[in-house]
């Protein structure tokens, strides 16, 4: 599983859900850095934010965050130029 930072991100359960095996979902440059400090392996890592600034999509290529998740064909565009290789998780909302 991948645990949702913004939810609650105390440090001493981030802490306990390392432990325990779980990965983080991570929205902002922010998250990133707090779950790579407690030095989660980044493909336990997806930067789940929809609609990310280029800086926080060049950070997460910088620390190997692969994995992301994308809505629209613009931000597949932006995330490509930035970072090729990325492996990209489409998210939809169905009627």
């Amino acid at each position: 599983p991948f645990y949702a930072v913004k939810s609650n991100p105390d440090i001493n359960i981030l802490r306990t859900l390392k432990m325990l095996g779980a990965g983080f979902d991570c929205a902002s440059e922010a998250e990133l850095q707090t779950v790579i400090k407690l030095g989660q392996q980044p493909e336990n890592i997806i930067f789940a934010n929809p609609c990310k600034g280029k800086s926080h999509i060049k950070f997460s290529k910088q620390c190997k965050v692969d994995m992301m998740t994308f809505d629209n064909p613009h931000e597949v565009d932006k995330i490509h130029a930035i970072y090729p290789q990325a492996k990209l998780v489409l998210r939809i909302l169905p009627d």
